[in-house]
């Protein structure tokens, strides 16, 4: 059985991920919205904020990455994801249950 990565880890994939968004950045500046690395670090960030906290130690770690992050709070509000919704639902949701969130990638509907 795959364990799942912890909180810290998902955070330590976003930096990854940033950091090889902004080699692209420093090298085509024009197209830095419009490649696979600014792909993948949205992707992360919706993990984070996605993530099924199962301890206020998960919560604090989510909440630190979305305040310390340039913009982080502004796109929990701003942000909406591939199924209509508002980042923030799924922080909420991810701190308020230990059931995972789902992040619009399996087709479900939630009620």
């Amino acid at each position: 059985m795959i364990k799942a990565p912890t909180i810290e880890q998902v955070v330590a994939r976003y930096h990854q991920a940033k950091a090889s968004w902004e080699a692209v950045f420093d090298r085509d500046f024009d197209n830095a919205t419009n490649c696979i690395e600014w792909r993948e670090l949205e992707k992360v960030e919706l993990d984070i904020a996605a993530y099924p906290c199962h301890s206020m130690t998960d919560i604090a770690c989510k909440a630190q990455f979305f305040l310390e992050i340039k913009d982080g709070v502004d796109s929990l509000g701003t942000t909406i994801t591939e199924n209509g919704e508002v980042l923030l639902a799924f922080f909420l949701r991810s701190i308020a249950t230990k059931r995972p969130v789902d992040n619009g990638e399996s087709g479900e509907n939630r009620t």
